[in-house]
């Protein structure tokens, strides 16, 4: 199990936010550690899949679904049955 410090400073070192002594800190972690090794080369290579990926716009049917959770959510955090008083469609796609 990688330990949670060097998780941290990983992510750090892949986003660029570490600094000289917590870059030689993680380098001489990993050289010790061949686990740890293999999986900061696995975070590193899912970055740059994530980076390469882009933002991509999120469907419209997602913003109804929320609009549907908040009304349930309203609606069980009251107390008595459950009622819907607005009629929500959702179009498909």
């Amino acid at each position: 199990m990688i330990n949670p410090e060097f998780e941290e400073l990983m992510w750090k070192s892949i986003d660029g936010a570490a600094g000289e002594e917590d870059h030689r800190r993680l380098q001489s972690h990993l050289e010790h550690n061949p686990g740890d090794r293999e999986y900061y080369a696995d975070l590193v290579a899912f970055s740059k899949l994530v980076d390469g990926v882009g933002e991509i716009e999120p469907p419209e049917v997602l913003a109804q679904l929320f609009a549907i959770r908040a009304v349930v959510r309203k609606q069980f955090s009251q107390k008595g049955p459950l009622v819907f008083k607005n009629s929500i469609q959702i179009k498909k796609v």
